[in-house]
């Protein structure tokens, strides 16, 4: 059984800009209503941040990031999903990104890079302990591997010298 190690959540935070946006077309509608009743304008004002908070909420609820001891898993999407499931002695190296507002509100894309593959995770909420996370357990699960190794090379010399 694989003991769960990290568990990388969705900042709250990528709600802010496109909140933002929401506010603003949801208030334009409302003027709109106010200065000239139920127009055509209207709606696609509404659609509009209707979509916007959509799409946030599928990114939200729709990513999951956990570090095990021995591996990662990670999936995205919605329609179109992308999985990573991956020994941690597969994964090369982990990098991190992150724009003004990560760095603002301390969230961040991690990119995974496998030996098959790169994997994105967008809207980490403290990516650089997960990062750091990843990157210990790494070392953790190489030393646990040559430790192992030496203990069966170590016995496999034992029955040959009988």
């Amino acid at each position: 059984m694989e003991k769960e190690i990290f568990k990388g959540k969705i900042s709250k935070k990528i709600f802010i800009i496109p909140g933002i946006f929401a506010t603003l077309f949801l208030i334009e509608a409302i003027i709109f209503i106010y200065a000239g009743g139920l127009g055509p304008g209207i709606i696609p004002l509404i659609l509009s941040a209707l979509i916007i908070i959509i799409i946030v909420l599928i990114k939200y609820f729709c990513t999951s990031l956990i570090l095990f001891d021995k591996k990662i898993i990670g999936k995205t999407g919605f329609l179109s999903k992308e999985t990573l499931d991956a020994p941690l002695d597969k994964i090369n190296d982990v990098y991190l990104n992150r724009g003004i507002f990560g760095r603002l509100f301390n969230y961040g894309k991690i990119n995974i890079s496998t030996s098959s593959n790169s994997f994105y995770f967008k809207g980490i909420d403290t990516p650089e302990l997960f990062k750091n996370k990843i990157l210990e357990q790494i070392e953790i699960y190489k030393n646990e591997k040559v430790k192992e190794q030496a203990k069966l090379m170590a016995e496999a010399l034992k029955n040959s010298n009988n």
